[in-house]
């Protein structure tokens, strides 16, 4: 399962084992060029990164919000998911980078 709001990503996969460290914000993501940002409301949940690999995860417990000022709030289901960024590739310059918000 793939969840998506605007530039970020939830992909519903296993938090893997190894160091965790607690991220103690609610924000997800800021938006570089707007500073608005991608937040979690409710629910109960764990936001960490792990040390090693540097990715961020998030294991959802009861419902919840992930709401922006630009987009439609929506809600993430209990379960394991790795968080990421939308990629774009540029064919010209032949290179693939990630979306700005």
């Amino acid at each position: 399962m793939l969840i998506q709001q605007g530039d970020v990503l939830f992909h519903a996969e296993t938090i893997p084992s190894g160091d965790l460290k607690p991220i103690q914000s609610p924000i997800v993501q800021h938006g570089e060029a707007t500073g608005h940002a991608h937040r979690l409301y409710g629910g109960e949940y764990e936001f960490v990164t792990h040390i090693k690999n540097k990715t961020r995860h998030l294991r959802v417990v009861t419902p919840v919000m992930l709401r922006h000022e630009e987009h439609k709030p929506i809600e993430i289901p209990p379960g394991e998911y790795r968080i990421g960024i939308v990629r774009e590739y540029d064919h010209l310059e032949e290179e693939a980078r990630e979306v700005r918000d």
